[in-house]
């Protein structure tokens, strides 16, 4: 749900916010996989 609802409402909002194209996200999790990086950039 978070990769779903929060991630994308986060981009919305924030409108120089940008993923990190240097720094790849990183998954993980066996039962709940995830992510547990989500390296981005934003210009204020």
């Amino acid at each position: 749900m978070v990769g779903e609802i929060a991630v994308p409402m986060l981009f919305q909002r924030l409108k120089n916010l940008r993923l990190d194209d240097d720094k790849p996200a990183r998954m993980s999790g066996w039962v709940f996989r995830g992510p547990i990086s989500l390296p981005v950039k934003w210009d204020v």
